[in-house]
């Protein structure tokens, strides 16, 4: 388990965590592991607030499960609890088209200064990483980690 840096005024807070979503065919190249406590991962592009164990050399958006909500069975989907060790927060966008939005992917402002609240998510770099959206196209809601870079 982490221990929270203190910040510039001597406090500490908490790490932010969350409760994923995952499955045995996508938690590890094997398929068949399920998760453990302690396990290092990283946001998975399956679904919807989903997570899988972390690749090898992987540098960022890395949490740790500290429990294990409901394991994953089969082809049943599992829940984990994670602690993000570089996402400071969770956030709501808005787009105007959920088709433009890859889980996975960096959030960017999307129109001119005429357009005051809208986000696609096709860019490979950034730090608002899409992790859910409510639908699969139209207008609607995109879910993002705020992550340190």
């Amino acid at each position: 388990m982490a221990v929270p840096l203190r910040n510039l005024n001597g406090e500490t807070g908490d790490l932010v965590t969350h409760t994923h979503a995952c499955t045995l065919a996508d938690y590890t190249a094997a398929g068949t592991t399920t998760p453990v406590v302690n396990d290092l991962v990283s946001f998975s592009t399956t679904g919807n607030w989903y997570v899988a164990r972390a690749a090898d050399n992987s540098t960022k958006r890395l949490g740790s499960v500290t429990k294990i909500e409901l394991a994953p069975s089969g082809t049943d989907v599992g829940y984990v609890t994670v602690q993000w060790y570089d996402v400071l927060a969770f956030v709501e966008l808005t787009t105007d088209d959920e088709s433009t939005v890859t889980l996975g992917n960096s959030c960017i402002k999307d129109g001119d200064t005429t357009v005051a609240d809208n986000v696609d998510a096709g860019a490979t770099t950034g730090s608002l990483i899409a992790v859910a959206k409510s639908a699969t196209s139209g207008a609607g809601s995109v879910y993002a980690a705020v992550c340190a870079l």
